[in-house]
């Protein structure tokens, strides 16, 4: 979140002044707000969660070649475990289990859209 910091025109929503007195406040080091930086990051992975479930849903009731399928799934669950693998703590073994979830899900979905073109 540091590059957050960075952003001028974020930086002031993400820092506090320093709890200490004693700590000379020379414009060189960064006091973030947690409070903030929490709320910020609860948004965006709500954001894009709900992105990567309802997404794919939306695009595939409009694709009815099985390859473009297809590939609309692989693209998505390729997104998903870099976010799992980047955004997480988690390992790759947990990251590979997360993403076999998803695709199982997402591939549901692409029967779905098979069995009524059919």
């Amino acid at each position: 979140m540091t590059r957050f910091l960075k952003i001028p025109w974020l930086k002031p929503c993400f820092l506090r002044t320093p709890l200490d007195d004693k700590i000379i406040n020379d414009g060189r080091g960064y006091w973030q707000n947690d409070r903030n930086l929490e709320a910020f990051s609860f948004w965006v992975i709500a954001f894009v969660g709900l992105g990567m479930l309802v997404g794919p849903i939306w695009i595939l009731a409009f694709i009815v070649d099985p390859l473009k399928r297809l590939g609309v799934i692989t693209g998505f669950i390729a997104l998903f475990f870099i976010l799992v693998a980047v955004a997480t703590t988690a390992k790759v073994s947990e990251a590979l289990a997360s993403a076999a979830a998803y695709s199982a899900v997402l591939m549901v979905f692409m029967q779905i859209g098979t069995i009524r073109a059919h």
